[in-house]
């Protein structure tokens, strides 16, 4: 049990009532409109954890159906499947603007039990199903002690809130109202022996909400500080939350922030070509990239640092591909590790093996994406395999991959009668310089930061915000502060660093405002580009894309093609620490 949940009794439970034996479902087709809707919040939840597994099967009984059940997870024989009642999803509603929030959180929690590989459930929900959906231990399976039930309910109320959210619902904000609801609308006795009161209940609920809401701004800290790049302190938010919850994206940029760190500490004529791993290979190549803090001391330290980043970035690549053997992005920022390490060809054969993966998984579409194919090329080359090189540079231009023009052009002057040999790196070094400085020109347009607002806020009004502290965590002789402020659509956001405090104005997943080109979330990306231009530079996540403006002091997260979420930021350099 993780510590935020060392210190919570939590009963979270959703019961389930049957009140005669009924042999037949009476379920709803899965073309229903309802079901459509509770599938999707299914898919979302299900694989922010682990993409490759398969969606629990959704079972939704109609109202006619004459046994009530509420929501539950019940796996049996490998296969799994979650039942919720068409009466629960008409209570959520209710809840207006918040209705699909309301059902995430009762959702969330039933699949909480999925990814965190509860097997089966006996005692609260076993025998209160429908006769013949109900998975009861067999004769010789020991019966779960109330404490092991327990367990498992704490752990999957605290996963589905948290699961729930990264997957873009406000669950934690509002479970309480919800399970009053639940209570109200089906007349359950607040009292019943062998389980919590309906008090205990919401009390506990609330309890789990606040560790949540502990949590979410240390998630905001560590993803503003990871895409801007300040990778030692986003390490120190990513391990800290990983201390509570891992995902492929928090491990995937634990990696990503140690390959930053080690290739801030490489000679620019050892990595000459810009990697898919990077943010701003442009910067570094020109020297304008601020150094790592780290790049102190003689050679031999620094090469011994290198040594410990890239080994530290393969563990939690590694456990990226095991949550996910089909995340490209792990297997992605793994060939960077190999290929910086000079393992070219370890590298080549990892982006073969993710190729041969997405071809034989039938969820996965359009071969390889376009940064596979960037740093198989630059492995490639730098292995003097030019002919294999050459066509995956080209594939990677097409799809639009990460510097794709500067590193086929690179490639087409390395190529050139074997100039690799005949050049020294001062040459070359020239010829980088005038090619990122002619082509290195912000494309966004002129937007000025001091005119973007959310929840009518700048965040640079926050100087005078007087926050409370959320918390204070520490990593390898680092240490950062977090605080946070909560509206009711939007969370003010303080990050004290050892040299200045970044203020962050975040939507949060309801806001209804628009920025002040009156986009908002649900804006197409296309509306985005057109309005703001190119972003300084783009990150991918999983299932999002970042657009970080300079300009504007704006991050925007894209996802599917539409506005998911934004925040505005202002960073105040103090003067005395």
């Amino acid at each position: 049990m993780n510590k935020l949940l060392k210190n919570s009794t939590v009963y979270i439970i959703f019961f389930l009532f049957s009140f005669q034996s009924f042999a037949q479902e009476v379920l709803l087709p899965t073309s229903h409109y309802k079901y459509q809707v509770v599938q999707g919040i299914c898919e979302k939840i299900a694989r922010v954890r682990d993409f490759e597994r398969i969606v629990p099967e959704l079972k939704m009984f109609a109202r006619q159906n004459k046994t009530q059940v509420i929501a539950q997870f019940v796996a049996v024989n490998g296969h799994q499947i979650v039942y919720v009642d068409e009466k629960l999803y008409d209570l959520c509603t209710k809840f207006g603007a918040d209705s699909l929030n309301a059902l995430a959180c009762i959702i969330g929690h039933e699949l909480a039990h999925y990814t965190q590989n509860h097997q089966y459930r006996e005692g609260f929900f076993a025998g209160l199903m429908p006769t013949s959906n109900v998975v009861s231990p067999s004769k010789n399976t020991k019966k779960s002690s109330k404490e092991h039930k327990l367990k498992l309910e704490e752990e999957a109320d605290y996963y589905g809130l948290l699961q729930g959210y990264l997957a873009g619902f406000d669950t934690y904000r509002l479970l309480p109202n919800v399970l009053s609801k639940i209570y109200e609308e089906y007349k359950l006795n607040e009292k019943l022996e062998g389980y919590p009161t309906k008090i205990e209940r919401i009390q506990s609920a609330e309890m789990t909400a606040k560790e949540i809401k502990t949590l979410i701004p240390i998630f905001h800290a560590g993803k503003f500080l990871y895409l801007s790049k300040n990778y030692e302190d986003a390490i120190v938010c990513f391990e800290h939350i990983a201390n509570s919850f891992t995902d492929r994206d928090i491990a995937n940029n634990l990696g990503v922030s140690a390959l930053a760190q080690a290739i801030s500490l490489m000679e620019k004529e050892e990595v000459y070509f810009a990697y898919p791993c990077e943010f701003d290979a442009a910067g570094r190549l020109l020297g304008s990239t601020t150094r790592s803090a780290s790049t102190g001391g003689n050679k031999k330290d620094k090469k011994q640092q290198i040594k410990d980043l890239l080994k530290k970035a393969q563990q939690h690549l590694d456990q990226v591909i095991k949550m996910d053997k089909t995340y490209s992005p792990a297997h992605i920022n793994l060939a960077c590790k190999y290929s910086l390490e000079g393992n070219h060809a370890y590298a080549i054969g990892i982006i073969n093996d993710l190729e041969n993966k997405l071809a034989d998984n039938p969820m996965t579409r359009g071969g390889l994406p376009a940064n596979a194919h960037l740093i198989r090329g630059i492995a490639f080359a730098k292995n003097k395999q030019m002919p294999q090189a050459k066509a995956d540079f080209e594939a990677a231009e097409r799809k639009n991959a990460y510097m794709a023009d500067y590193n086929l052009a690179l490639y087409q002057k390395l190529n050139q009668s074997f100039i690799e040999k005949l050049l020294d790196f001062s040459s070359l070094g020239e010829w980088i310089t005038e090619f990122i400085a002619e082509n290195k020109k912000d494309k966004s347009k002129f937007i000025p930061a001091h005119i973007e607002k959310i929840g009518n806020l700048m965040p640079q009004q926050l100087l005078q915000e007087k926050f409370v502290e959320n918390a204070t965590i520490q990593n390898q002789g680092r240490s950062l502060t977090v605080y946070a402020t909560y509206e009711e659509d939007f969370s003010k956001i303080k990050i004290r660093l050892f040299d200045k405090n970044i203020y962050l104005v975040v939507a949060g997943q309801s806001y209804k405002g628009k920025t002040s080109q009156g986009l908002g979330i649900g804006t197409d990306k296309e509306k985005l580009l057109s309005t703001y231009g190119t972003p300084s530079y783009i990150k991918s996540g999983s299932n999002s894309e970042y657009y970080f403006y300079e300009k504007a002091k704006m991050m925007v997260e894209v996802s599917e093609g539409k506005i998911k979420n934004w925040l505005l930021y202002y960073i105040e350099i103090r003067s005395e620490n």
